[in-house]
């Protein structure tokens, strides 16, 4: 029962701290951080078995690392090798090495100095890019370049927990263990390469056919903790493991759904994490240790923010945006936290010294704000700094402004034309068998259910412009569509509907625009109809229009009474008598105009003079 009682207090931590990193824009990693110091053993002491939820917690950095990998996309990687990987070298390797020059002049043994300057080189991800999305600066230049930064930062966590076995000093890991741990590592490498060409993504498609989501949510977490075990059955880094198994997927087709369905246990064990390290964070080594923590802070913020502030100099960033890039990745990241805590228990750190760089960590994430504040008044506004920098631009970046939801013969019709006008857009559809066979054609679309805002979130719905719905199953496209209203105001949703009560429901969900199937295949038959008929071609194309005008105004007044069916009736009774009577008083004047002007090439007299 008390092991209960510490998992309730433990929820009802990670229920507030969220929210309170929002209000107090602290960002969240660092409200997890705070509370778990609050309830730990060095605050109220609601929970006291902090090492062993820091022990089981780790699950959330293996999660994390999966999602890393699953991002990593040979093709985006190299078309924005300029800004991740030039750019991302010159920071870590720039970062790193005086930082660990710094500490090897202490007297820090090699293997310290370097997980020391490893761990504080990297930033955080979540804070600086949070922060960058509140102040609208994400699509600046500064914050593309940050950006590729943090990315490459995120690629550089996976050879640091390589290394980390090697960096043992004790007597038990021999010369001969390391480089067959080596061999390992590459044979299972090649290993999970062949079983994903020939066995994962194939088993993939048998669950994603049934449609059974428990099953593919299942089939998701097993490939994650699975593949995390086999390595650590190796003497690997489980996080290793995870990360060659986001990377196998990456380019298939259930990336995106795998995202969506691994993300909500990711951002649970990740802040569950980061709780654990708030508990397990000796807050008495902050008052024993007050001096050398806040030295450590600010050596470490006098060697980020130069080095990141002439990187932004180098790719003709304006003083002002250059600044700014350094005080937004000034901070030590959360990976620090991982770094630090892995290292100690490799007996690579003391306790005492991991307790103070994540003291150091913790207080640096905390001035940024104040970091940003100093940038913007100690450095002069220049001239230029609201220029265009195309260099920056990250056009090679798949930032799609469309997605289909829906890719069967009506989304496809648009995924065509886009095509042809050199427009990206993601297609997602929830049929396995329809998204094998679009592939095998060429096109990229993704499985999975549009439905799962977690999908949508992955496919970077937040920064589309349009969402068209174009599935067949209307419910579907309904809920979709008031989710998205609800959810994501900001973005055109563009859908189709099967009938006219559709339609109505469509636009009273916020539908921007809605094409009914059977309204334009009923009047392009209705016009073959007219012609077959030998009305005259501008006729028929003039009765089509009244109508389809006539019938947009009768949907408006229909929208306003969804619930009222004999309102309803009513109404497309009264629309039916208004348009027979608009059509004949049409035809009407066009015989009054006919008889009033005489026909050229008739004799007076003859029988075509009416």
């Amino acid at each position: 029962m008390e092991s209960l009682v510490q998992v309730a207090l433990i929820l009802f931590a990670f229920a507030i701290a969220a929210p309170l990193g929002k209000l107090t824009r602290v960002g969240s990693v660092l409200a997890f951080v705070g509370t778990g110091i609050l309830i730990g053993p060095w605050g109220l002491k609601l929970v006291t078995n902090s090492e062993d939820i820091l022990h089981f917690a780790e699950i959330g950095v293996v999660f994390l690392l999966f999602i890393i990998g699953l991002e990593l996309q040979p093709k985006r990687l190299w078309a924005l090798r300029k800004y991740i990987f030039l750019a991302g070298i010159l920071q870590l390797g720039g970062t790193l090495a005086i930082l660990f020059l710094i500490l090897s002049y202490l007297g820090y043994p090699w293997q310290q100095s370097l997980v020391i300057s490893y761990g504080l080189s990297l930033s955080s991800t979540a804070f600086a890019l949070r922060l960058l999305a509140d102040k609208n600066e994400l699509q600046t230049p500064h914050g593309k370049l940050a950006f590729g930064i943090l990315l490459f930062q995120d690629l550089a966590v996976i050879p640091f927990l390589a290394m980390l076995p090697f960096l043992v000093t004790s007597d038990a890991v021999t010369i001969e263990e390391n480089h067959l741990a080596g061999w390992q590592s590459a044979l299972i490498f090649i290993a999970f390469l062949v079983a994903g060409r020939y066995l994962l993504i194939p088993f993939m498609r048998i669950i994603a056919w049934t449609r059974v989501q428990e099953s593919f949510t299942a089939m998701a977490l097993l490939l994650v903790i699975g593949s995390a075990l086999l390595m650590e059955e190796i003497g690997l880094s489980t996080g290793l493991g995870a990360f060659m198994a986001g990377v196998l997927v990456a380019d298939s087709e259930y990336r995106h759904q795998l995202e969506a369905d691994i993300d909500p246990f990711k951002a649970l064990l990740l802040g569950l994490f980061f709780l654990a390290v708030g508990m397990s964070t000796n807050v008495g080594v902050l008052i024993d240790q007050l001096v050398p923590v806040l030295i450590g802070v600010l050596v470490l913020l006098l060697v980020k923010i130069p080095v990141l502030f002439f990187l932004g100099k180098s790719y003709s960033l304006p003083s002002t945006n250059a600044a700014r890039l350094g005080a937004f990745l000034s901070q030590g990241g959360e990976f620090g936290f991982v770094a630090f805590t892995l290292a100690a228990g490799y007996l690579i750190l003391p306790a005492e010294l991991k307790d103070m760089l994540i003291l150091i960590v913790t207080i640096s994430m905390a001035l940024t704000p104040l970091m940003l504040m100093l940038a913007s008044l100690l450095v002069k506004k220049e001239a230029g700094d609201e220029a265009n920098h195309d260099d920056l631009m990250m056009d090679a970046e798949e930032t799609n402004a469309i997605i289909i939801a829906g890719f069967g013969r009506f989304g496809q019709i648009l995924g065509r034309i886009l095509n042809a006008q050199n427009i990206h857009y993601t297609a997602i559809d929830i049929n396995p068998e329809q998204v094998r066979l679009v592939r095998e054609y060429g096109n990229k679309v993704y499985f999975g259910d549009a439905r799962d805002k977690g999908l949508l979130e992955a496919a970077n719905i937040g920064e589309a412009k349009i969402l068209a719905l174009c599935i067949d199953d209307m419910e579907a496209s309904l809920a979709i569509a008031q989710m998205l209203a609800r959810e994501y105001p900001r973005v055109k949703i563009f859908a189709r509907a099967r009938n006219r009560h559709y339609e109505i429901l469509l636009r009273n969900a916020g539908v921007t625009d809605v094409v009914r199937e059977t309204l334009l295949s009923g009047l392009g038959f209705t016009e073959s109809v007219l012609l077959g008929l030998n009305f005259d071609a501008d006729r028929v194309k003039e009765i089509t229009e009244t109508f389809r005008k006539h019938d947009g105004e009768l949907l408006a007044q229909q929208t306003a009474l969804v619930l009222d069916k004999t309102s309803l009736i009513q109404t497309a009774q009264e629309a039916a008598a208004e348009l027979k009577s608009l059509l004949q008083y049409e035809k009407q004047e066009e015989k009054q105009g006919e008889k009033q002007q005489p026909k050229k090439d008739s004799p007076p007299g003859s029988e075509h003079d009416i």
